[in-house]
């Protein structure tokens, strides 16, 4: 998994899979999924992060268990 963030398009990516994406969907506004081939979900997309993310420059990874 990657998590990137680009400040000029204001988004976060999470990378899920290294598959390439063949088609995204809208869940909800901002929010998108994208998919391979076998309709797996490749990477999550969260549009305009600064408004629905409290500090997308600082993403912390917690592994539980």
């Amino acid at each position: 998994m990657k998590i990137t963030y680009d400040p000029e398009a204001d988004a976060v990516m999470i990378s899920l899979r290294e598959q390439p994406s063949l088609e995204s969907h809208e869940i909800h506004l901002g929010f998108v999924l994208d998919y391979d081939a076998e309709e797996n979900i490749t990477a999550i997309e969260i549009l305009h992060a600064s408004k629905n993310i409290s500090s997308p420059r600082g993403i912390t990874y917690e592994l539980l268990g």
